[in-house]
């Protein structure tokens, strides 16, 4: 299965023109399968026969969402409930879906005189898009707000039990300004089996055949 560079233009058909019905037609419906295909990804946990790593997988019981619990913290909140509960496939729930925000913001564009179709993020999720793509280390910064939370939150939350064990796996945080991270690659761009029977059932459709009359109403 191959994985395209994010927010790079694929599909070029030059070599298909003049046997095409209407190039411009067959760009659009191919971008709106890859994007639904694409989207797939995020509620499968997959992508085509690569799964998705749940979240921190190699983490000892009592188990956190580091990097979602200091999301919180940043923001003067409280470590959420969900932080706590291990997400990825068979799990509690669903790795890039708690907000919906990265696979909402993929798009796509069409490039007639290139005659290619360009799937991408956009908005603020495209600054994070290729970490969770490719995989790679990523830096946040611990604000002095996040510190202050968390010690009110050891102070007031319970006493014993799992979340307190688990909150004290942050305790790191009071001696850091930025905590380092290696992000696991979940690719949700790509070539699927399913997607590529699809492409060519599409560019079949949009094929010049002599003595075949294009269907109608697709």
């Amino acid at each position: 299965m191959a994985l395209p560079e994010p927010a790079t233009e694929l599909f070029p058909f030059d070599r298909l023109e003049g046997q095409l019905r209407n190039v411009e037609t067959l760009l659009i419906h191919v971008g709106s399968i890859w994007k639904a295909h694409t989207a797939l990804a995020f509620e499968d946990q997959k992508l085509g026969d690569w799964e998705w790593a749940p979240q921190y997988p190699t983490m000892d019981p009592p188990w956190i969402n580091v990097a979602g619990a200091l999301s919180d913290l940043n923001k003067g909140s409280f470590v959420k409930p969900q932080r706590f509960e291990q997400a990825g496939p068979g799990m509690h729930g669903k790795v890039l879906h708690e907000t919906g925000q990265l696979k909402n913001s993929i798009d796509w564009s069409t490039d007639t005189s290139k005659k290619s179709v360009k799937l991408y993020a956009t908005g603020f999720p495209a600054t994070y898009a290729g970490y969770h793509q490719w995989g790679g280390d990523s830096s946040m910064e611990v604000k002095p707000l996040a510190r202050a939370t968390l010690a009110r939150q050891l102070k007031t939350g319970p006493r014993t039990g799992k979340k307190k064990e688990a909150l004290k796996k942050l305790g790191f945080l009071f001696q850091v300004d930025a905590m380092e991270t290696s992000i696991t690659q979940r690719p949700f761009l790509g070539f699927t089996d399913d997607f590529e029977a699809e492409l060519r059932q599409e560019l079949l459709h949009h094929m010049i055949m002599p003595g075949v009359e294009p269907v109608k109403g697709h």
